[in-house]
């Protein structure tokens, strides 16, 4: 339970949330046309940044949409980071 208020006093940090923010905008700034591009000519539906296990962190084609846990449904995603090398 201390890590969580540790966690949570860390999210409340202005610069910790600017840098996130300003994290998830260069990433949509940077991929938004290319899904744009690839959604038009190849009926791509989805574009997604996710940290491990499975949390969404910026959906390209959903943006206001973000922090949920996909582990529980997206059991692929949660394999792949278990097993990627960092």
């Amino acid at each position: 339970m201390n890590a969580l208020k540790h966690v949570a006093a860390v999210a409340q940090i202005p610069e910790v949330q600017q840098a996130f923010a300003e994290a998830t905008a260069l990433a949509a700034e940077l991929t938004l046309p290319m899904f744009k591009h690839m959604r038009d000519q190849n009926g791509v539906r989805q574009f997604q940044f996710l940290t491990a296990p499975a949390t969404s962190f910026l959906r390209v084609h959903l943006p206001e949409k973000f922090g949920d846990d996909l582990s529980a449904i997206r059991q692929t995603i949660v394999e792949a980071n278990r097993t990627t090398n960092r």
